[in-house]
């Protein structure tokens, strides 16, 4: 054996013993059903992950088991339990017939392939086609921390499947891109959304519906510069402070690069260790600090424009009192420069199949107006609008409407001020439509979100990427 394979079989062993010593493991083979409100957000918690996390899941088969995935068949998951996940998958040696790849609903493929191609995902076997597959087996996948929402099991689960994988620039990109405008004025629409005029010298996202920037709850003097020139200390920057004057001088030393690899990943393991030992407040708290959560919100691009060489934009922020987001916002004047290092497209542009409803509050009316100035099918959409100020309605009488629309909709009031249950006065609305829903688009606040989401579900059989009703905040 050569200097450098023994090299490598000694830096395996010891990877392999600081996974032992930092990972906790959960090797037991308990199965127990899921009860209360876990067992609630099953089925919840199933259409999301066969909607978006296949992907996750062969990472979490290849970490975990020494099981081997069909390629073209991603694995599902069979069933939830308490202590971990029954993953379903097709052994990768099988050769598969054409006839899996068929997807029953032609709604359902036509939208799911539309999301598909746009998030760069080429698988194409359905769920339902890996269920009944005869050759397809389970494994069990305990998971890694207790004690917590289904969701956040998954979570863990998935950032050590990634960790143990030397995968997580995935998650965490070595470069943000950050995005420039000058506000050039500010102005309420209504009586609680605000306006804000944006100007850039650069090309800005596509005019796409749906289409938000992360922006950062600071304003600058110039690009790049803070406004109050402060050398502020922060503790989440200690590290990588170290590491940006530590790192080249490593890298000069024999293997320093493979050296700074493994000490990056077995920093990850210990602070992923730490966090799981924390009670669940704590935890979160100290989540939303090292991802820069706290830092920044979403706004949708409400409007954009091209102007010669400067490119001009909308972006309407709902003013919640005492909010940040809404303080940042009620803060801003022209001649300011503001950045976002970030951005999301909503999936509301595609729920155009059938027969579309669109229920938003005043987090999402951006959203839902720009999505309607861009309607281009004769559906007329079922929208429903939520608001707390009867006023605020009026945030969709400036709408330009194409012809299509022009005239034929209808957009439904919900006074929430007016109504002890406000789900189920949207449900009663939708029932009120005497219509079969066939996709549905929706964003309001979490204590909501859930009975509509299940009704539209058992009602109309909206399931996965065609039951897009979720919370946009707590």
């Amino acid at each position: 054996m050569d200097i450098l394979a023994r090299i490598n079989q000694v830096k395996k062993i010891g990877l392999d013993i600081g996974s032992r010593v930092f990972f906790t493991s959960f090797d037991g083979q308990q199965r127990t059903p899921l009860t209360g409100e876990d067992a609630e957000e099953k089925v919840d918690t199933l259409e999301y992950i066969h909607s978006y996390c296949r992907r996750d899941l062969d990472n979490i088969l290849h970490a975990f088991t020494d099981v081997h995935s069909h390629k073209q068949a991603l694995p599902i998951v069979a069933e939830i339990y308490q202590q971990g996940l029954l993953i379903q998958y097709i052994p990768a040696d099988v050769v598969l017939d054409d006839a899996i790849f068929k997807v029953n609903s032609p709604s359902t493929e036509q939208l799911i392939s539309q999301e598909d191609n746009e998030a760069g995902n080429d698988d194409s076997v359905p769920v339902e086609s890996i269920k009944q597959h005869p050759t397809s087996q389970t494994v069990f996948v305990p998971f890694r921390i207790q004690d917590a929402s289904i969701d956040e099991r998954f979570y863990y689960l998935y950032y050590e499947a990634l960790i143990r994988l030397g995968k997580m620039e995935e998650v965490l990109p070595d470069k943000v891109t950050r995005h420039y405008f000058e506000v050039t004025n500010t102005q309420f629409v209504t009586p609680n959304m605000l306006r804000l005029y944006l100007k850039s010298d650069v090309v800005l996202a596509d005019d796409d519906a749906g289409f938000a920037y992360r922006f950062i709850l600071t304003t600058l003097n110039k690009k790049g510069e803070e406004q109050d020139n402060k050398v502020s200390f922060d503790m989440r920057q200690l590290p990588m402070q170290l590491w940006q004057q530590l790192e080249p001088k490593v890298k000069q030393l024999p293997f320093g690069t493979q050296f700074i690899n493994t000490a990056k990943k077995q920093g990850s393991i210990l602070f992923f260790e730490v966090l799981k030992r924390l009670p669940e407040a704590q935890r979160e708290k100290l989540e939303s600090t090292a991802t820069g959560a706290d830092e920044g919100r979403y706004y949708t691009l409400r409007q954009l424009k091209a102007n010669t060489d400067t490119y001009l934009g909308e972006v309407d922020i709902y003013i919640h009192e005492g909010s940040p987001g809404s303080e940042w916002a009620k803060s801003l004047k022209a001649g300011d420069i503001i950045y976002a290092d970030n951005d999301y497209t909503e999936t509301i542009k595609n729920m155009t199949i059938g027969q579309p409803l669109l229920i938003c509050d005043e987090t999402s009316m951006p959203s839902v107006a720009a999505v309607l100035e861009r309607w281009h099918i004769d559906i007329i959409p079922i929208v429903i609008s939520i608001t707390n100020d009867e006023a605020d309605f009026s945030y969709f009488d400036e709408m330009q409407l194409p012809e299509v629309l022009q005239d034929k909709l209808d957009i439904i009031h919900i006074n929430a001020s007016q109504t002890d249950n406000l789900a189920q006065a949207v449900i009663e609305q939708i029932k009120a439509q005497d219509k079969q829903i066939d996709c549905a688009w929706g964003a309001i606040g979490k204590a909501d979100f859930k009975p509509i989401k299940a009704y539209l579900r058992e009602a109309h059989g909206l399931k996965g990427k065609i039951n897009r009703i979720r919370a946009y905040w707590v």
